[in-house]
This record gives C-alpha cells, structure tokens and sequence, in this order.
C-alpha cells in the first residue's frame, strides 16, 4: 500500500469510527503524511569566475525547491545572491585564484538565510554609479533583510528571506556615519 493510500484509509476508518453511532455536530479531520526528511544545507564553495555563476544557480535553485519556495521567492532569492557572487566575481579580487562561499540554511521560523562571503576588497559604491551600481539596491529589494559586512579580509552578505508578503520597500541606504570597528563597516536593512 502506498503511503498516500495508507493516510487516506487512516483517516477513513477514523471518521466511520467517530461518526458510527450519529454525529449531532460538524466532523473535520486532518491527517498528515510526512514527504520527505529535512533539506540539508546549502554549502558552495566555488572560484570567482564568471563560468561558476549557472552552475551555482542550479543549486541554489534546488535548493530552493526542496525547502518548498515559491517562483517568487526563488527568483527574488536568486537575484540576490546571484548579484552577490556577480559583484565578488567582478570587483573583490585583483588577481586570479579568488574563492567565493554561498551557504544557506533555514531557520525555525521558515526564513531561507543565506550568506555571501568573499576573501577580497570591498569598493565603495560610487554616489553616482550612472548606468551601474545598482546591486545593494537590488538585494534589499528582493531580500527581507541585507546586512553586509566589509573588513581588510574580505565581504560578507547576510540575507533573510521568508515566504509570502511583500518584501519591496523603501527603507533609505545606510547612513553615512555607519558604525566602524576594527576597520569594519557594517550596513543593516530591514
């Protein structure tokens, strides 16, 4: 018997045997099957190199997948992240041989949590990019909240992002006074 089958033939004979001798009153029952075991983490650890972006993708978006997201939230997801590794690729190191960590895991309150780190420099974004720049602005619009750390030894990009309910918003760039620690800057939207 299929464990459809099974679920299905529990919560009959439940019903017949709660409603057998009349019912004066509405009867629901739920019954639930367990699909699948906990999704594992999502861990890349891959070369800041243009071809690395697909191939990162795809996992990124099997991943997604298997936690259950929505189009929506996958490609708001993907187009954070993905501007991420984009930036990392193009702008944190100088020479060959860079590496870029994706992880991703989610939390108890159903949040995908996914950070971006790169082992080079941070460049400060141009006050007026003209064509360009745009990336922050992006990953804030897809993501629930952006917390992006620069040091001396590289960049990390936090996200949280839910299901469901709008995550575009308004909310202004990170003060020029940002706090500073040890030569970090560290940038928080919510």
């Amino acid at each position: 018997m299929r464990a459809a089958e099974a679920t299905d033939r529990v919560a009959e004979l439940i019903l017949e045997r709660m409603t057998r001798q009349g019912y004066q009153d509405d009867v629901t029952l739920l019954a639930v099957r367990l699909t699948g075991g906990p999704v594992p983490d999502l861990f890349a650890d891959v070369p800041a190199e243009p071809g690395q972006l697909a191939p990162l993708r795809a996992r990124l978006e099997d991943w997604l997948v298997a936690l259950g997201a929505d189009e929506p939230d996958i490609a708001s997801i993907e187009i954070g992240v993905l501007e991420a590794v984009s930036n990392a690729v193009e702008h944190a190191y100088d020479i060959p041989g860079g590496r870029i960590r994706v992880e991703g895991t989610l939390d108890t309150q159903g949040r995908a949590c996914l950070t971006v780190v790169d082992h080079g420099r941070w460049r400060t974004p141009n006050p007026d990019p003209g064509h360009r720049g745009r990336g922050l602005l992006m990953m804030r619009g897809c993501m629930d909240t952006v917390e992006v750390e620069t040091a001396a030894e590289g960049t990390t990009c936090c996200w949280t992002a839910g299901c469901g309910g709008s995550r575009w918003s308004t909310s202004p760039a990170p003060p020029a006074g940002s706090s500073r620690r040890s030569g970090r800057r560290r940038w928080v939207w919510r």
